[in-house]
């Protein structure tokens, strides 16, 4: 995994936010009211952030979290998974990086592998309790907040694509490379600014050309692939923002960006999109 862990608006990075919807959660009881409590604290939360439109946020979000409670996704999170490990490496700034983690941990909410947590969670519990996947894997994310794609990961090229590089290959001989997440590319949105060249009309080119070389990277360092492009890849799209009342040409670029991540999915046969 590469990009992004959680913001400070997020369940994983707010830690009232994330107690007042584990409380809700661990209460259980009737699922309607259940439904009503969890709405009221996330519309609160996003207010703020999501004005006019909070209904339909604090809507979405109540029905994904519900979604994952009924599934029982969510049910024991104090303890931790028995197979599903996780790992986080955290660039502070171009020199320095934090091993947050400390090391492979046992995935569970609170192990530091995000901010407190990010997508490791919910994907190491699907894959343990609703998939069934009773051997070791791990999960491995490197991060960056507000990290270009070119200035900070691009092969050869990035501040942090050394520290990406030997995360692969460090674990050569510990099983098989399963595949790639990548979630990155708000900072493109504003790069003409910060750069003085709007990364948002290369980002296709770019995002393709580090893809290219994860694979390889993965393929050289596992051993049941035939070829690196069967490895699978899944792009996190770009959300819907600026808002509309904030920089237009932060929002064309926005759109470009997201563009982008959606032409390279649609092309390449093991690359999904989620939005």
């Amino acid at each position: 995994m590469v990009g992004h862990t959680t913001s400070g608006q997020s369940i994983g990075r707010n830690g009232d936010y994330w107690n007042k919807i584990k409380s809700i959660l661990e209460q259980g009881g009737n699922l309607s009211t259940m439904e009503r409590k969890l709405y009221n604290v996330i519309y609160e939360q996003n207010y703020k952030y999501s004005g006019n439109s909070n209904d339909q946020v604090a809507t979405t979000l109540t029905n994904g979290v519900m979604d994952l409670y009924k599934s029982e996704l969510l049910n024991d999170l104090d303890t931790p998974l028995q197979f599903g490990k996780c790992s986080f490496q955290r660039a502070k700034n171009d020199t320095y990086v934090d091993d947050a983690s400390q090391g492979t941990v046992p995935t569970v909410w609170n192990a530091n592998c995000g901010l407190s947590f990010g997508h490791e969670l919910l994907f190491a519990r699907t894959m343990e309790l609703a998939m069934n996947h009773k051997t070791d894997f791990e999960m491995h994310k490197v991060e960056r907040g507000g990290s270009g794609l070119y200035e900070h990961w691009y092969p050869n090229h990035g501040r942090h694509w050394d520290l990406l590089k030997n995360a692969i290959e460090e674990r050569r001989g510990q099983g098989d490379w399963k595949g790639f997440i990548w979630h990155q590319g708000s900072q493109a949105a504003w790069s003409e600014g910060q750069y003085g060249d709007d990364r948002s009309r290369t980002y296709y080119g770019n995002l393709t050309g580090l893809v290219n070389e994860v694979r390889e990277l993965m393929f050289q360092n596992s051993i049941t692939w035939q070829c690196k492009e069967e490895i699978p890849v899944v792009v996190v799209q770009v959300g819907y923002w600026p808002r509309p009342q904030q920089n237009a040409a932060a929002r064309r670029a926005a759109q470009r960006t997201r563009d982008a991540q959606a032409r390279f999915c649609d092309e390449d046969p093991r690359a999904v999109l989620r939005r």
